[in-house]
This record gives structure tokens, sequence and C-alpha cells, in this order.
């Protein structure tokens, strides 16, 4: 069996794929080992955080969500606690004096409450590794980093109110082991229609010469089977007073397989029923939208839809009981979604107001970047990225020209988060405002990163440095004024 600091890890980080909603996210690479009681990244200790299902709303990302879903971007936040940002960068390695950035990281961000881990959303690092999450709401949260031929990592984060909190994440490679793993939960359908763990439930693989492991689920419904020889399996599950459960699983070598269970109760509770209507919200009045289409889901699996009338009225019989996602969309209108739970023999009333599609002129952003030298003078960074970040994802990302100048137009009216970076400074970011039609300057000022003897990827700190590298603060190059920093490749 695995090390319990596997187990650790898989506690607070498979609630990623929770239902398979991100199925492959971390197929192919095993767990990294970790110590028992949390999860850590750089001698940063994670404090375990029991498991809850929080179905995230990432597979319908155009949607809006009332407070309960809340994609975290910051709407509607206290003006007295602003919202945060968490940036930083992603590198490969097996210490931080030997690693290089690691563009395309996936991260997710999970909020860390009483009840357990909410995801927030997830962004992607960009090509020199910088990352970041824009107006996070304050509060305590954990990222979980991913990418092809590396071990997951973890770390845990906390947002005060209006400030920027730099993460750096390290990912190891992986190697090339024997055998595969499969995790996972099993949950079943209470008698009130919630969804909730299985303690105490048996899963086993099997294949034609019989049962090959077998596992029992813990507190949290959480299963575990390490030293799997890779192949074609069937696997089950099954508990006590619920109907049981098979599917096919492929281990490939080297690969953590997540596969979860939902089971229904072995005497299926009365179906439920969804009622409701569709209003469109008009200037100074609401009408009822016929022909709108409303959809029941989980994740990745429509369950039924039906469409509204000429009242917008809708209805949804025989349902089974449980939690769901219920969705509204119609022509010229933003898409609304909310959770729903439906309960045995009852009916649910949800009624959807849509706010119709407007397309605002779009504005553009412009400035300059600098680089910040000890003594506080400053010069022009050519070659500079500027991202422009929403929702925690990249939507424009342009470099400075021999002068330090960026533009970006067509961006969309609307708050976002603009971060300057460059190597061998320290990335300075913030919010920014875009109205319809207007340009906005925003300047950068960047601070060179304190750099010691043989630190991580030292040659491109010196590469950015106009001309040649000073022994000297505050020295020349070759007499034309031109300034330049202390060499930091030297002792």
């Amino acid at each position: 069996m695995l090390k319990k600091g596997l187990r650790t890890l898989l506690y607070s980080g498979c609630i990623l794929l929770i239902a398979g909603w991100t199925a492959g996210a971390l197929a192919g690479v095993p767990m990294r080992g970790l110590q028992p009681g949390g999860v850590s990244d750089g001698g940063r200790a994670v404090d375990k955080t029991p498991e809850s299902v929080v179905f995230p709303p990432e597979y319908l990302p155009d949607l809006e969500f009332d407070s309960e879903w809340s994609t975290d971007d910051g709407s509607g936040a206290d003006p007295d606690r602003p919202p945060g940002a968490i940036v930083g960068r992603v590198f490969s390695g097996h210490n931080m004096e030997d690693c290089e950035p690691l563009p395309g990281t996936s991260i997710w961000l999970f909020r860390k409450g009483l009840e357990g881990l909410h995801f927030v959303r997830a962004t992607h690092s960009g090509p020199l590794g910088y990352y970041a999450f824009a107006h996070v709401r304050p509060g305590r949260f954990l990222l979980v980093a991913s990418a092809p031929e590396h071990l997951p990592t973890a770390v845990g984060v906390r947002v005060h109110p209006g400030q920027q909190k730099v993460r750096n994440l390290l990912l190891h490679p992986a190697g090339p082991p024997e055998f595969g793993v499969v995790v996972g939960h099993v949950f079943g359908v209470m008698p009130n229609g919630h969804q909730g763990p299985l303690p105490g439930a048996v899963v086993r693989l099997f294949n034609e010469d019989g049962i090959v492991a077998e596992a029992v689920t813990g507190e949290h419904g959480f299963y575990e089977m390490g030293d799997i020889p890779p192949g074609e399996y069937g696997i089950s599950a099954e508990a006590e007073d619920f109907q049981p459960q098979e599917a096919p699983i492929m281990i490939e070598p080297g690969q953590v397989v997540e596969r979860n269970f939902l089971l229904q109760p072995a005497d299926p509770p009365d179906p439920g029923t969804i009622v409701g209507h569709v209003f469109g919200m008009i200037p100074d009045d609401e009408i009822p939208l016929a022909g709108a289409l409303v959809r029941l889901m989980r994740p990745g699996q429509v369950i039924c839809e039906a469409v509204t009338n000429e009242d917008g009225f809708y209805i949804m019989e025989e349902v089974p009981p449980g939690e769901y996602l219920i969705v509204a969309h119609a022509e010229g209108f933003y898409p609304f979604g909310m959770p729903i739970a439906v309960v045995p023999g009852e009916v649910i009333e949800r009624n959807f107001f849509l706010h119709p599609v407007s397309e605002p002129e779009p504005g553009a952003i412009a400035g300059r970047v600098f680089a910040v030298e000890p003594n506080g003078t400053d010069w022009p960074l050519p070659g500079a990225l500027v991202s422009l970040f929403r929702g925690g994802g990249l939507v424009r990302e342009v470099a400075t020209d021999e002068e330090g100048f960026y533009y970006m137009d067509d961006v969309p009216p609307g708050h976002y988060w603009i971060m300057a970076g460059a190597e061998g400074f320290e990335p300075a970011g913030g919010v920014i405002w875009v109205p319809s039609g207007e340009v906005i300057e925003r300047d950068f000022h960047l601070m060179p990163l304190p750099v010691p003897h043989g630190a991580c990827c030292l040659e491109d700190v010196c590469a950015m440095l106009p001309g040649e590298v000073c022994e000297e603060e505050g020295g020349e190059y070759m007499g034309d004024a031109t300034p330049c920093f202390p060499n930091p490749c030297t002792e």
C-alpha cells in the first residue's frame, strides 16, 4: 500500500477529481509523497482539511451564479474588505537552485472553509511560468498544481484585503514507476435526496482471474489501492442498503487513476418535481420568455431538460432525488445557473430572471514598464511581458518594445487584474478598470529580485540587464551612462 503521506495529499488534492469533472487532469502522474498530517511545499505546512463535495461551476464557464455558487470574481465584495490577488511562478526541478519555468501548468484554487474545500476557479501558467488569480476575496485558500510528467503539489495561502500574495510553486519531475494506483470516493443518495460519503463501502478490483485488490472506504468515503500491475480491469463498489455498481478501468504504469461511485438506495425513494418560470429583464420591465431551455445537470451529464411555454413556464417530472445544477438558456440573454436539491415526493420551484446580452464598445490599455535600480533611478525595460487576467484566465499578453512601451486594444469593458513581469525582476500588478471606448494608462516599475549565488536561472537574470553587468553599483557601460546593476552572478 502507499505511504501515509500519499493518503494525506489525496485527501486534500483529489477533491479536484470529484465526479470526473477534471478527469485526466492528474492521470499519468503518481502523487507526490508528503509528510503525514498535512500537505507541504517548500517546508510550509498546510493543515489537512476534511473533504466535502462541492460541484464546481467550471464546466459551465459562461454562466452567472448566485452567491452560493460564486465564481469569486469580487463582484458585490465588501468595500471595507477589498479583494486581493495571488500571483507567482511555477518551476520544474528538484529544488530552487536547479529549476526552470514550467509553462502550461494547471493550477486550481480552493477556498478553505468549515465544511471543507470549495472550488473557486482554475488557470494555467504562462510562457514564463507566471500565473495570477485576481479579485480573490480575503480568506484562507489551497493552491493545487499539476503538469504532465510532473508530481502534483499543493500549498496554502492566506489572502488579506487589498493585498497581493506571491506564491511560487515547484513541481518535481515524475519518474517511471512500474505499477499504478487507483483512488476515489464512494457516495450514496440518502433518504432526503442529498448525497453523502459512504464509510465502510467495499471496493474491489478484478479481472478474469478473480479479485486483484480490495479496499474499504474510510470516514469520508475515500479509498485507495496501490501497486496495481498495468492492464484492463473491472472495478465495483457495494454498501449495505445500496445498489452495487461496476465499471471498467484501465491502469497504466505510473498513473493515479481516479474512480468515484454514486450508489443509489436499494429501495429508491419517490421522485420529485421541479417547476418555475423564466423571465427576461428588459428596461423597466420583465417579460416571460417562451422557448427558453432549462436543463438539470450533474457534472458532465444532463439529467433532463424542459422548454418554457408562451407564459415562460416549465416543468420537470419524475426527477430522482439528489443535488443538481439547474440552468436556464434563452437566445439573446445571458444563461444563469443555480444549485438545487430535489427532495423525494416534493415539488420544488425555481424561477429565473435573465439579463439581455449587450455589446459595449471595447477599450484599450497602454503604458510603459521600467526597471528600478537599487539607488532609485529607472530605465525602460524591453521584452517585459504584460498580462491581463479576468476570473483566473489569461485574456491578453503583450511584450514591451525597445522603449518599454506596450499597448492592448479591443479590451472588453470591465474589471481585470494586470501584471507585468520579466526575468530577474519581482512581478508587479493590480486591479484595473477598463471603461467602454477609453484608453487607460498604466505604468509598471519592477524591482530586481534578490539573487543569491547559485540561484535558479541566474544566467537569464544577468541577460536581462542592459549592456554588460557591472562589478560595482552605479557603474556605466562603455562610458555611455547606461545604468546597470552590480553583478549578481558573483559572490
